[in-house]
């Protein structure tokens, strides 16, 4: 666990005993029910009883609730939570009713802290760890289901261990609000929010409740004790955020996050970082800034680098070539007007698992589509602030008469490895749209993503006249297209090039370097008549030789070499094909 140090408390948690109480005391969120999140930091210090999932009784014996349900009449429940070192389960308690509707075994025992939240929704609960869902429990078989905050022990076994920041909110929160705000304190007032109890040493005999609802909560001295030492140093954090784990080279010199082991002494990681990128050591730490640059969970500071970000107000970027030939520049104009730039030199020979040996054509290629990577992520976090780990959505489809296809002339693409896989792809549903600001630069960000880790679907195919596709409309490579077609010209598999210029064109039209048809740049354009209307299909295959925009037209000896994905492991910079369809129905 890691949390940013600017805005985590420093004064401890709340620590349970486990002794049992002979009653418990019925607090119940009055004013939420059947959809509503309860979310806490815990670190429990005893196992409990697992119990069976279903409707049938149980919570009776050997629980560890670390909040009771309450007790509520006919067909009303309230619900609470077990948590133990082996798991955690949530009931309900009402009329001759205290089933575990959620029952979850952790795989390992739980030693360290770990933030947990239940999410209610249309009364069925679901169990966040970490900010990733562990657990789909059963819908509830009540009317009305209200969040407990009974946090001091119950007759049927009381938690132990520590516990810290526990919040109730009226509403079902998403995914990305729980990883969004799971680290630290947050600010009051919140809109939903129902309760909120920091739990710090400085609320003497009462766990306050500082979300203005009036929910503080007495404790017991038989029950546990405010501590400011949360199972060691209660300030576990050191500069830049990072959790300390003091037991491997003393207090302060060795700090531990979910994809790295980091040495504050010489600011560089122990391990190889999971995220490659071209122009640093793979040992290397907070982009060697860590004044700019934060690393949540060890295994890319860029793509998290919002305040940065937010601080210059960074715009679009522009790319040009080094004079070295090793490298690209990135330049833009910050909110203050100043010019601002940045240059990013290939630096490492492990880039690809496909190959050992990597040219310097390669390497080139390979710098100019990571810059352009690194303006997307600059960009699309400030004009949404954007937010991280969201894959695009859609369903994959399967052909069996699938094989290898190619977006130009078969020699070329026997000569640079120019091919893609087609039997799998993602028919991309766009259902994401209204989550973003710009729904394009997303889908542009997470495909330079997926090409340049190697991660993510070989294949998208995009809606008819959907979002994406229609930015095609009025672009360079369709207008060209269209104007043979009109011309009565057959326009199948039509390849159409795409250069630097042609990116400075599609630029000014569009307004964003990172625009789809900016991304697509080149492909093979089929216009078909059907009987309803005029069927438009755009194929494009991005690789490391169409993606040199500095590569001589007329010099194809200097041409990097494409990377095919290799479907048993990741390949970084391999192929990716898109599809986008457009359709013109018959005038009536």
């Amino acid at each position: 666990m890691q949390m940013p140090d600017s805005v985590y408390r420093t004064d401890g948690a709340y620590f349970m005993n486990g002794t049992t109480l002979p009653q418990d005391s019925s607090y119940t969120v009055s004013d939420a029910s059947n959809n509503f999140t309860v979310e806490f930091w815990a670190k429990p210090t005893a196992t409990h009883q697992i119990d069976s999932e279903g409707y049938t009784w149980g919570g009776l014996a050997g629980q560890r609730y670390l909040i009771s349900p309450g007790y509520l009449a006919g067909s009303n429940v309230g619900m609470g939570v077990s948590v133990g070192t082996n798991g955690v389960s949530v009931y309900e308690h009402g009329d001759s009713y205290i089933p575990a509707l959620l029952v979850w075994q952790s795989p390992s025992a739980i030693t360290d802290w770990i933030h947990v939240a239940i999410v209610y929704q249309n009364k069925q609960p679901k169990l966040y760890i970490n900010g990733q869902l562990a657990k789909t429990g059963l819908l509830s078989s009540k009317q009305f289901v209200y969040p407990s905050f009974n946090f001091t022990g119950y007759a049927y076994g009381t938690y132990q261990g520590y516990v810290d920041e526990m919040r109730i909110w009226k509403e079902a929160r998403t995914q990305q609000q729980i990883k969004d705000n799971r680290y630290g304190a947050i600010a009051v007032p919140q809109t939903n929010l129902s309760g909120y109890w920091p739990l710090s040493a400085s609320t003497g005999s009462t766990l306050v409740d500082i979300s203005g609802n009036n929910r503080s909560v007495p404790l017991n001295s038989n029950t546990g004790r405010l501590t400011g030492n949360a199972g060691g140093n209660a300030y576990r954090y050191g500069f830049n955020g990072q959790e300390k784990s003091d037991e491997i080279s003393g207090e302060g010199n060795s700090y531990t996050a979910e994809f790295w082991e980091y040495d504050p002494r010489i600011g560089r990681r122990w391990n190889r970082d999971p995220v490659i990128t071209i122009w640093e050591s793979p040992y290397a730490s907070f982009h060697n800034n860590p004044i700019a640059f934060s690393d949540v969970n060890g295994d890319d500071a860029g793509d998290r680098a919002k305040d940065h970000v937010k601080k210059n107000k960074i715009g679009d970027y522009k790319i040009g070539e080094l004079k070295s030939g090793r490298g690209v520049s990135l330049s833009w104009v910050d909110g203050s007007g100043n010019a601002r730039s940045k240059q990013f030199l290939t630096q490492r020979s492990d880039i690809s698992e496909n190959s050992k040996d990597i040219s310097g054509s390669q390497y080139q290629a390979m710098a100019t589509i990571e810059g352009i990577k690194r303006g997307s992520f600059m960009v699309n976090a400030y004009k949404n602030a954007m937010i991280d780990d969201i894959s695009i959505a859609g369903k994959t489809s399967y052909s069996p008469n699938g094989g290898y296809i190619t977006d130009t002339e078969k020699k070329g693409a026997d000569r640079f490895n120019m091919y893609v896989n087609n039997s799998v792809a993602l028919n991309v549903d766009e259902s994401q749209a209204n989550e973003f600001m710009d729904y394009q630069t997303f889908i542009v960000r997470q495909l330079m993503v997926n090409f340049v880790n190697g991660t993510g679907a070989e294949n998208y195919v995009f809606p008819t006249n959907g979002i994406i596709s229609s930015q095609f409309w009025g672009s360079d490579i369709l207008n060209e297209a269209l104007a043979k077609f009109n011309r009565k010209e057959t326009v199948e598999g039509e390849q159409i090039s795409f250069g630097f210029k042609e990116l400075a064109k599609d630029y000014s039209r569009s307004g964003t370097f990172y625009s789809i048809t900016g991304f697509v740049g080149s492909g093979t354009i089929t216009i078909k008549h059907t009987d309803k209307g005029v069927m438009i299909s755009i194929f494009n295959i991005t690789s490391l030789t169409s993606g040199d925009l500095f590569k001589n037209p007329k010099k194809d000896g200097n041409w990097p070499k494409s990377f095919i994905r290799n479907g048993q492991k990741r390949t970084p910079f391999g192929n990716i094909s898109q599809t986008f369809n457009l359709f013109i129905p018959n005038s009536k």
